[in-house]
This record gives structure tokens, C-alpha cells and sequence, in this order.
């Protein structure tokens, strides 16, 4: 199988074994070795959405985002008090993230009675367990939380809340699971016993989650896609995710002496009207292919799980800032996706998400 036949910058995506670890989907247990990981979540599609209000946190790879959400009699969610701030401020060590939560849970709670329903989005490599905790693996992104690795998140939550006579559900979800999730609030009434679904992340970092069916099972699958190495020590979103994309292009720019220092120069640098059209053409190619890298490995799971589940359509919702704001990705990723799907015969829809769909549908898991 080959992936891309881009330059020696973007690594042979051809993983060994790959059938054999996508395998996982559809076995019990969690190999930890095997990449894509192939996380249970526990959660599966919500029967009917949830009654009252719910606070809800999205932390991901640069804010930490936090709203009251609710949803009225026509399904339409009403956001409150949202607030963002740099996930830099409290997330140096554990103990300080956890203490930042509880105190902003305590401030969001007026008016909300003596039971919280509370719903965190956590972007970041961890175990679900059956309760809808989350273990933390690793952190990612270049983030370093101090003192979490094998920690729970809702836990020490939860018996801070309760010390204070606060009671509250509590579950912790992955951005990745919560795309996917958001198919079911755009599309109430999908039918997934012929449908395919996804929830991909092409933000500052890399994920992907699924839904596995069969069996009279319907449940998401964090696969953890963004830390699948591809060689040279490196990991699949060292290469497509916003952290790191402009370390790509610099290499395609090596010939012109010009050194980005983050994505976003790479954007401002093709909108640019200084910049000669030989650069932006080169630019454009180093996106192109970094696109590429992604669509023909997301097609690679898709060709796998139809054949298993004998579906012919995929419903994939993407998030992330990077695909929608740097220029060229999208159209491109879009059209490879659309074209390998056509080759393998699948069809393609793409969702598309609202302001702040990571948070609508974390409020529904």
C-alpha cells in the first residue's frame, strides 16, 4: 500500500501491520502497543438529549473554553457564559489544573441548583473507563502538565465538589469522540446500520474517532490517530496537525533562505501580497501534500471498516482550526478524501459543524 509519493520531507504513511492494528476495532480489549490505538470510550450515540443545563469545559491544544450549555424543544443549544483563556495559565502541573476546574465549576454554578451536570472535553491522550473518567496516558502537543500521567480527571473533581456539598455527574470526553457525537446532533436521524461515522481533528494536533457497529454494538472508538509514528521519530501529527505544519514547509523552503516560526506566518505569507508567486507555489505544494499525508490514511481506515461492516457511505465531521483557516487544506484534503473514496467505492459526506460544535456535543455525551 502507498499513501503519498510526496518528498523524502513527508515520511512513507505505508505502516507496518496497519490491517492488523485497525483489527483492534473489532476485538475486545486495549492493545497499547498497536497504533492507531483503538481506545473503547464507552460512550455510543445519545438516544435523546439531555434535560437542564450542563457545564461544559473544552481543553484543548491552545484554549481552555468553558460555557453553561442547554438545548431547547427544537433541539437548538443555547450557550452561556462562555469564557476562553490560554490553557498556559493552569495546565504547568496537574495539581493546578485541577484546582483551576473545581474553582471555576464553583463560580459557573449559580442558579444551577444542588446536582451539576458536567461535561469535560479533554483532547489529550487518556483511558475511559466504564464510569466515563479518563486516565490520563500522556500529553501531547508540546503541552507538559506536571505529575498526570495515570491520573483521573473527574475524580479528584468530583471529591472537591462533594467536600463542598456540591453533588454532580461528571464524565470526560475526547474531542475526537465529541465530532463524532456532533453527527448525531446535526443528523437526528441518521441511520448508522448503513452509514459509517467519524469525528476528525485537524486543529493544533491529530485525532480521529469512529463508530464501530455490528453485533447489536453501537459504541466510539478513540483511535489516537495524530501519535501513530511514521518514521524517524516522528508521529503522524508532527507532520499534518497546526503545531508543527510550518516545520514541513520550512524544509520546502529551505532553497529560499526562509525560516516560519509558527503555521500562522505560513498563512500570512500566502496572503501576503510581498511574496513572490515562486514562494507561494512552493507553499501551496508543501500543503498539498501535507493533506495528502492525512486524507490517504483516513481513507486507508475507511476502506478497512467498510469491508468489515459492508457499508458503502462515511459521514465525517472535522474540527480544528488549521483546516479551516490555513489555506489550501481543506480544498485539497477534501478532494483526495472525495477521489480515494470514489476509487474504493465509498461515498463522502462531510459534515458541517456550527460555532463551538466540540462543546455542543460534549453537552450531549
Amino acid at each position: 500500500m502507498s499513501y503519498i509519493a510526496a518528498s523524502d520531507v513527508l515520511y512513507d504513511l505505508n505502516l507496518v501491520n496497519i490491517d492488523d492494528n485497525l483489527s483492534y476495532i473489532y476485538k475486545d480489549g486495549y492493545e497499547a502497543e498497536t497504533y492507531p490505538k483503538m481506545l473503547d470510550t464507552h460512550f455510543s450515540f445519545p438516544e435523546n438529549l439531555p434535560s437542564g443545563k450542563s457545564i461544559v469545559f473544552d481543553i484543548g491544544g491552545t484554549n481552555l473554553r468553558s460555557a453553561i450549555i442547554s438545548f431547547d424543544e427544537n433541539k437548538k443549544a443555547k450557550i452561556e457564559k462562555f469564557t476562553t483563556t490560554s490553557i498556559s495559565l493552569y495546565m504547568n502541573d496537574y495539581d493546578t489544573f485541577i484546582s483551576y476546574l473545581v474553582s471555576h465549576i464553583k463560580n459557573l454554578k449559580e442558579g444551577l441548583g444542588n446536582f451539576l451536570r458536567i461535561r469535560i472535553c479533554f483532547s489529550y491522550p487518556f483511558e475511559s473507563t466504564k464510569n466515563h473518567d479518563g486516565r490520563i496516558i500522556q500529553m501531547t502537543k508540546n503541552v507538559d502538565m506536571k505529575g498526570c500521567e495515570g491520573k483521573l480527571l473527574a475524580k479528584p473533581i468530583k471529591d472537591a465538589l462533594t467536600k463542598d456539598g456540591i453533588d454532580c455527574d461528571i464524565a470526560i470526553v475526547n474531542d475526537a469522540t465529541a465530532a463524532v457525537l456532533y453527527v448525531k446532533t446535526a443528523i437526528s436521524d441518521i441511520d448508522v446500520s448503513s452509514a459509517m461515522v467519524y469525528g476528525l481533528i485537524i486543529g493544533t494536533g491529530n485525532n480521529m474517532a469512529l463508530l464501530k457497529t455490528g453485533g447489536g454494538v453501537c459504541k466510539i472508538i478513540n483511535t489516537e490517530l495524530g501519535q501513530t509514528p511514521i518514521g524517524n521519530n516522528r508521529v503522524l501529527e508532527n507532520v499534518t496537525s497546526g503545531k508543527y505544519i510550518y516545520n514541513v514547509v520550512n524544509q520546502f523552503l529551505a532553497e529560499k533562505n526562509i525560516t516560519l516560526e509558527n503555521t500562522q506566518e505560513v498563512s500570512e505569507l500566502l496572503n501576503s501580497k510581498k511574496t513572490s508567486d515562486d514562494v507561494k507555489a512552493i507553499i501551496r505544494d508543501a500543503i498539498k501534500k501535507i493533506a495528502a499525508s492525512a486524507a490517504y490514511l483516513i481513507d486507508r481506515i475507511i476502506r478497512y471498516q467498510m469491508n468489515v461492516e459492508k457499508k458503502t457511505c462515511a459521514y465525517i465531521n472535522i474540527e480544528g482550526t488549521c483546516y479551516y483557516s490555513l489555506p489550501g487544506y481543506r480544498e485539497n484534503f477534501t478532494q483526495i478524501l472525495e477521489s480515494a473514496g470514489k476509487s474504493s467505492g465509498y461515498s463522502v459526506n462531510f459534515i458541517v459543524p456550527c460555532e463551538n460544535a466540540i462543546m455542543i456535543a460534549s453537552a450531549t455525551a
